[in-house]
């Protein structure tokens, strides 16, 4: 009869969750393929599996570099990735150099993106030849970090390929909605750590607005995304089944107010969380060969 897992194991497996953050890993992957559907017409699980992984290699080096912000936040695993922090940085290394092999079958875009967003993601993580890294500058980070996630998820379906290629037009509403929407999400973030980015002498802005100025420019992206779907249909630019992810900034208009009244760390993953369930709804939904209105 299976046994509980003892304290060390469960400890190791909380270390891990902390280092890798699977709510992030999973709501990147999941949004990969609900986009490769839109763009193609069929649920790209390799798009998946791919930002899937990428986010995985790049939140680990992330929280290799996030050591003393991250002890002062209480983040799970900060002490395992202080002690273990070369050996994890250059497994995840060895893990992306394999993996890139399984790559060239899918062609050189596909390649080309990934060399993009893990150098994207170092140059957000690290400091380089002395230059201050991105996360380090007040607002550069959250739209860089939403530029990461428009390569893996909107980038990664593409270079896949899709025949015929999507409409610019439906491209371009798409990403109207999708960057402010993701950046709520940083937002959220940099409010659950105000109090170690403080201590470690980080600029952010939650820290620059206070918490009720980043509540009000949280809502008023979630009201620009939610108008970008909203005029995409009016124009017959996108289909109703794009419209229908206007679920996504009133669920994160909801959480805004409750559970998330005051935003701990438990309450930031847990909208994240939420978010993936939306998308998995969605697959599911697609799946399953369920009508989602005109157009498709």
């Amino acid at each position: 009869m299976p046994t509980a897992p003892t304290a060390p194991a469960a400890g190791y497996l909380t270390s891990l969750a902390g280092l890798c953050r699977p709510h992030i890993v999973a709501i990147a992957g999941l949004a990969a393929v609900v986009f490769g559907w839109f763009f193609g017409g069929r649920l790209s699980a390799a798009a998946g599996l791919v930002a899937a992984l990428d986010w995985f290699l790049l939140n680990l080096w992330n929280r290799l570099a996030d050591v003393p912000e991250d002890r002062r936040n209480g983040v799970a695993g900060v002490e395992w990735a202080a002690r273990h922090g070369p050996a994890i940085g250059f497994s995840a290394l060895a893990v992306f150099a394999a993996s890139l092999l399984a790559t060239f079958r899918f062609g050189p875009w596909l390649l080309g993106l990934r060399l993009a967003f893990q150098m994207g993601g170092f140059a957000y993580s690290f400091s380089i030849f002395g230059v201050k890294r991105l996360k380090d500058r007040v607002g550069v980070k959250n739209v860089a970090s939403a530029v990461l996630f428009l390569i893996s998820v909107f980038g990664y379906p593409l270079a896949i390929g899709h025949d015929p290629f999507p409409r610019p037009i439906e491209l371009a509403f798409l990403a109207a909605f999708f960057v402010p929407f993701e950046i709520t999400y940083e937002l959220i973030y940099d409010l659950r750590d105000v109090e170690g980015d403080l201590a470690a002498g980080l600029w952010t802005v939650p820290i620059l607005l206070g918490d009720e100025g980043t509540r009000g420019l949280i809502r008023g992206l979630l009201w620009a995304c939610a108008l970008a779907l909203v005029a995409g249909f009016a124009t017959g630019s996108l289909r109703f089944a794009e419209l229908a992810m206007i679920a996504a900034p009133i669920q994160q208009a909801i959480l805004l107010r409750w559970p998330l009244g005051r935003v701990t760390a438990k309450g930031a993953v847990f909208a994240t969380w939420m978010g993936a369930g939306q998308l998995a709804t969605f697959i599911l939904w697609v799946a399953a060969g369920l009508p989602l209105g005109p157009g498709r």
